[in-house]
């Protein structure tokens, strides 16, 4: 911006619709399907679980 190589800074939506004058804009980004977030989420929680049992364990061990 400081040495003029672009005019300013903005989102696609933006300039969409102020640059361009779009009257329609399609958003293509693709996003998780529902089942996808579940089973990401299912995932961390599992993960999460396994971890905490082993850091317990680690500790027992220690205390032998």
């Amino acid at each position: 911006l400081a040495l003029g190589l672009i005019e300013g800074l903005g989102s696609p939506g933006y300039v969409a619709r102020d640059g361009i004058q779009a009257e329609e804009i399609v958003d293509y980004s693709i996003k998780p399907s529902p089942l996808e977030s579940f089973t990401e989420s299912l995932g961390l929680s599992i993960g999460e679980r396994v971890s905490s049992l082993l850091n317990r364990s680690d500790t027992a061990m220690e205390l032998r």
